[in-house]
């Protein structure tokens, strides 16, 4: 079975070829019994060990330290719905490179927040990460663009504002009723 960690293990060696100078944290428990040993292995063979490390799970302070001390975020899923870890990311206002499945493209909209790419497409991965890697100001727009993507429509005021706007919408187109 093909996983995103595979994609982004293959991604990230084709970007080293062209120069990316990086290095890659992958986060998250294993899927299924032996995924580490098998990503580990994947690693190995494409000679990127000094390149990627398995971090595992990350909770409270040390989640948040991987957030603030990255510069991007990956996430190449082949199946989402609307993933927090992206949300997340994007109040930290990190650019990222993510796929569009699910709910993502109503989140990030390509060249503006980050890079939209198909699943399984390692190249056009390997071509966002060296982007992002080369061009400082375009993390920091990207990034910037993500921090008010999340602020304008994912906050609980943000939320509680929508709720509110489609309550009044819904009284509003409500038929008057006839009391005799």
């Amino acid at each position: 079975m093909h996983a995103g960690e595979e994609d982004l293990i293959v991604g990230t060696a084709i970007a080293a070829r062209n120069g990316f100078g990086g290095h890659v944290r992958i986060a998250g428990d294993e899927a299924a019994p032996g995924q580490r040993s098998r990503l580990q292995s994947l690693i190995a063979q494409h000679g990127v060990g000094g390149r990627i490390e398995l971090i595992g799970v990350v909770t409270g302070a040390e989640k948040t330290r991987a957030f603030e001390e990255a510069y991007g975020f990956v996430l190449p899923s082949y199946a989402e719905g609307l993933p927090m870890a992206l949300l997340e990311a994007m109040s930290y206002g990190l650019p990222v490179i993510v796929t569009d499945v699910g709910s993502v493209p109503e989140v990030v909209t390509d060249g503006i927040q980050g890079f939209l790419i198909k699943p399984g497409d390692v190249q056009a991965l390997a071509k966002c990460l060296t982007r992002l890697d080369r061009d400082p100001g375009l993390r920091e727009r990207m990034g910037a663009a993500g921090r008010r993507t999340v602020e304008e429509r994912y906050t609980v005021e943000a939320m509680m504002r929508r709720i509110g706007e489609l309550y009044r919408e819904l009284i509003e187109q409500r038929p008057a009723q006839n009391i005799t």
